[in-house]
């Protein structure tokens, strides 16, 4: 009866210090597309994740959405990332043609071969992170990313 009530005890702490411990919000909006097929890779990624191109951390914070006929004819998918703490990210999102699951490049010049894009303004190669970057401290649902 003792360990019973002791393994309650812990399980209702970690819920109660989970469910109340730090804000979480909400980031979606929607990607404008002009080629056929393929899937979208979709990462919010924190300064240091993009700036040192390393890996989106917690994968929780990385989408890979497969259209359906109806937004591929539309050219245009919607996005949401959920408990999101607090801070500041970007969004970085590839079309994946080939779905391959990666970047693929031109050979002779090293230039993307996909389309890519990132929340703010369009841009050849890597963003200044103050031109795509955006402060989550309320959700968000009004981010455009074109492609």
């Amino acid at each position: 009866m003792y360990r019973a009530l002791m393994i309650i005890l812990v399980f209702v702490f970690a819920i109660s210090t989970s469910a109340y411990g730090e804000e979480l919000f909400t980031v979606s909006g929607k990607i404008n597309f002009q080629e056929e097929g393929g899937e979208f890779l979709v990462q919010l990624k924190t300064e240091q994740e993009l700036e040192n191109d390393i890996k989106t951390v917690p994968p929780s914070r990385e989408l890979l959405i497969k259209p359906n006929s109806t937004q591929l004819k539309a050219k245009k998918i919607t996005f949401k990332f959920t408990d999101v703490p607090a801070g500041t990210y970007c969004i970085r999102c590839l079309h994946d043609l080939n779905k391959n699951g990666k970047m693929d490049r031109v050979p002779e010049t090293g230039m993307p071969a996909e389309p890519y894009g990132y929340s703010g303004p369009l841009a050849f190669g890597k963003p200044m992170w103050e031109d795509v970057s955006f402060k989550v401290d309320k959700n968000i649902s009004d981010i455009e990313i074109k492609l």
